[in-house]
């Protein structure tokens, strides 16, 4: 068995696989401590981990519940970003700045599509990443994400009541939650479908691989989008294991 874990702004996502498949998936808030302990406790054997993490205080504490728990072999992307398959040179990002997450779905973009693609993770950022088929990693564009667009809203206009992130019957409403709920769906829709067309235009054609929380939302909305694969950072973390371990 081996247990990865996706640690995001606004989630952490378990996966456990066996025999190289991912069998099961918990999704909790990133913030929500005894939610994530929970899971850790109620898991039922200590193996091999892996940690994916943008939020290095929450690793931190997980780590440290997985110790308590027997877990000892913990891999992080730090210790894992050599000899990947993925490499930066005089065109491509700056390594420094690439955080985790990118880096493992890039991974899973080209070992598991061997072209030429454009990764989109639609999150509390929606990151739109080039990875060449060589390998390189070309550049991202990032923008707001659809939930962090919201609450910014709702934060300006506190009298607002709350809103679905669901799509609606028509776009062209006459009261006030559908007539946010459209102009907040179906305008991210066409934010995301929008970069992708401007950055084929810039870029060449790209083969799209959709992932991210929000991917889950929006995907059946969407025009630009090759493949949709909501477990796609869990994916990678899983393919680094194989290659650290099967050398």
């Amino acid at each position: 068995m081996l247990l990865t874990i996706d640690i995001g702004n606004s989630n952490i996502v378990f996966g456990l696989f066996k025999h190289k498949k991912l069998s099961q998936t918990i999704r909790t808030e990133t913030y929500d401590t005894e939610q994530w302990q929970r899971v850790i406790e109620d898991f039922p054997l200590p193996c091999p981990t892996v940690i994916v993490s943008v939020v290095p205080v929450i690793e931190d504490e997980v780590i440290h519940k997985l110790n308590s728990r027997g877990f000892n072999k913990i891999f992080n992307i730090k210790t894992l970003r050599s000899g990947t398959g993925i490499h930066f040179g005089n065109n491509g990002v700056n390594a420094e700045e690439l955080g985790a997450d990118l880096f493992v779905n890039a991974v899973a973009n080209y070992h598991l599509f061997q072209r030429r693609c454009l990764s989109v993770d639609l999150g509390t950022a929606s990151k739109f990443c080039v990875i060449e088929g060589d390998g390189l990693y070309r550049g991202t564009t990032i923008a707001p994400g659809m939930k962090l667009s919201l609450n910014a809203l709702i934060k300006r206009a506190p009298l607002l009541p709350e809103i679905p992130f669901l799509p609606t019957e028509k776009i062209i409403n006459n009261s006030t939650v559908p007539c946010l709920q459209s102009g907040i769906f179906y305008g991210y829709c066409s934010l995301v479908d929008g970069l992708i067309k401007r950055i084929k235009k810039e870029q060449g054609d790209l083969f799209v691989v959709l992932t991210g929380g929000i991917g889950n939302v929006l995907h059946e909305f969407l025009n630009e989008i090759d493949v949709f694969m909501p477990n796609l950072t869990l994916q990678g973390a899983e393919i680094l294991y194989r290659m650290i371990t099967e050398v």
